[in-house]
């Protein structure tokens, strides 16, 4: 039973909201009113004023469903765990290697964004930008993005670069391109193999707990520290904070 401390309108916009997520078809307001022993006229200010927030929708036959706005505070906050956890297993990275630079990307639309960055002139010092997007051609998160996300996302962030714009200087084809991440896709983890660049890069996908690809986890480091030793242990800090990024709340609703 509720403590005497508690506020009654509060409960009952709660039970309501319990109510509709256990129903598969919705339930009308004299139904809800009913199942929640409350008088229509208190059941129908709660659902006009959960409606006006966004928590409840009316459907077909005055059918009431829980509405978007639980789904975007779900994703909020899964988005805030991932990008937590990506930060922390960064800097844990750039303790080891204090020059190197860290980026998590993240598929959205048809761009590539970076969601999570450390650069190696400010080691552990998470940055958060708020416009930049990674190069899908060029960058191993945007090949790593390629090679692990599926065919629809793909598809949309290869419009916003198309190949015959932004890859014909790095790639001596599509189908060279496509070897390549076919190669990732094998071995787990992308490598760009770009001899000209001063940066040695590596990144591994992040998977939700149920496969959805989430994000790309990169790290690059100067070419003139990444030696065979420096190269295999950031393989194995990149796939191991690859793994340990996400958990069942990074799952997208």
């Amino acid at each position: 039973m509720a403590g005497s401390d508690t506020v009654q309108s509060v409960e009952r916009a709660l039970d309501l909201l319990q109510a509709l997520a256990g129903s598969d078809a919705g339930l009308r307001l004299g139904d809800l009113a009913k199942t929640l022993d409350l008088n229509t006229t208190t059941a129908h200010n709660l659902v006009r004023t959960l409606i006006g927030r966004g928590f409840v929708t009316k459907g077909a036959g005055q059918h009431l469903r829980l509405g978007p706005a639980l789904g975007e505070l779900v994703a909020q906050e899964a988005d805030r765990r991932l990008l937590r956890a990506a930060a922390t297993a960064g800097v844990s990275i750039q303790r080891v290697f204090p020059a190197c630079i860290i980026n998590l990307a993240e598929p959205v639309g048809s761009e590539l964004r970076v969601r999570i960055r450390l650069s190696g002139d400010r080691p552990g010092q998470v940055q958060r930008p708020a416009s930049q997007t990674a190069n899908l051609h060029g960058s191993a998160v945007g090949l790593c993005t390629q090679a692990f996300a599926d065919q629809g996302t793909v598809q949309a962030l290869r419009e916003g670069q198309p190949f015959h714009e932004h890859a014909t200087r790095l790639w001596a084809s599509p189908e060279a391109l496509e070897a390549h991440l076919a190669q990732a896709r094998s071995d787990g983890h992308v490598l760009t193999p770009f001899a000209s660049q001063e940066l040695w890069r590596v990144s591994a996908p992040v998977f939700s707990t149920h496969g959805h690809f989430l994000a790309a986890f990169g790290v690059a480091l100067p070419i003139a520290l990444a030696d065979e030793a420096a190269r295999r242990d950031l393989i194995a800090a990149v796939r191991a904070a690859a793994t340990t990024i996400p958990s069942s709340e990074t799952e997208p609703s």
